[in-house]
């Protein structure tokens, strides 16, 4: 949602919140409503790469709303395939405020399919998120963590799907290979998921 005409562009929250972050709103179902002081607005609704772009403008005056209605096109079919995001994070992470119903939407809006759901050494299940927004056939998720390494520092690793109940390796004091060795014996059909390799 962009202001012109004089109008500034809108602060609905902070940068962590579906229902407003920024000037920018996510729902889970792609309808809602926000509260905009009185002005002229720009906006743009999307709903991920498959599908098209729709702008419109609105005019918020005194004591009287606008309502938008915009219908995406899928211009893209992709059938067999997903778009899939398997490297976020959401508050089980220490470096996260995103809430994960809040995470859930933000995949839901963006029309992901499928997400990995690592956080840093916390196993993280989006599974109850998804159940609790009623999302189930619309995306797929798979417990994860990302192992983290403090002592020495020297990567991140995503590991997915994470086996329930399954240890988090130590990372203290650990080289390369046995970590390794220790991620696999924790969960030996798990994707092992190199993070910022260089």
């Amino acid at each position: 949602i962009r202001g012109y005409g004089g109008t500034r562009d809108p602060k609905l929250g902070p940068r962590w919140s579906a229902r407003g972050a920024d000037n920018i709103v996510y729902t889970a179902g792609g309808d809602g409503a926000v509260e905009l002081p009185v002005g002229k607005y720009r906006v743009t609704v999307t709903h991920g790469i498959e599908h098209s772009i729709a702008t419109e403008e609105i005019a918020v005056a005194e004591g009287k709303g606008a309502v938008l209605r915009a219908t995406l096109k899928r211009e893209l079919d992709t059938p067999g395939w997903t778009a899939a995001e398997c490297h976020i994070h959401a508050e089980p992470s220490f470096d996260s405020s995103v809430s994960l119903p809040d995470r859930v939407t933000s995949l839901l809006a963006e029309d992901l399919g499928f997400a990995a759901a690592p956080d840093h050494n916390t196993v993280t299940d989006d599974g109850p998120a998804i159940a609790q927004l009623g999302a189930g056939g619309e995306v797929g998720s798979a417990r994860g963590v990302e192992v983290t390494t403090e002592d020495p520092k020297w990567g991140h690793f995503n590991v997915w799907p994470y086996p329930e109940g399954a240890p988090i390796p130590p990372c203290a004091g650990q080289t390369p290979r046995t970590l390794f060795a220790a991620i696999r014996a924790a969960a030996p059909d798990a994707i092992l998921q190199v993070n910022h390799p260089r």
